[in-house]
């Protein structure tokens, strides 16, 4: 369900943003909207991108959270069969 909300965010800013990019046009060629309605609009546009990346990075952070504990768990299992491996080469090598 997660997915289907992040898809579907995604598809609305990207309608959003044509839309701006429409009447951006409209205005170039005769206008429709006022310069101070575009601005707000562009505006409300970046603020929704920028919840957008927040989000992913934020999504992404979690996940590395996991994966250092992951890390550090297999880093404390690799020196315990460090040292085992040594304690038994040091037990051959004294005979």
């Amino acid at each position: 369900m997660k997915a289907d909300w992040d898809t579907l965010l995604k598809v609305v800013i990207t309608l959003f943003g044509a839309y701006i990019i429409y009447q951006l046009i409209r205005v170039i060629f005769g206008g429709s909207w006022s310069t101070e309605e575009i601005i707000v609009a562009l505006l409300v546009l970046n603020l929704s991108v920028t919840f957008l990346l927040a989000k992913k990075i934020e999504a992404f952070a979690v996940e590395l959270k996991h994966i250092r504990g992951s890390f550090e768990a297999l880093a404390t299992d690799f020196k315990a069969l460090r040292a085992d491996y040594h304690s038994h080469v040091s037990k051959y090598h004294k005979r």
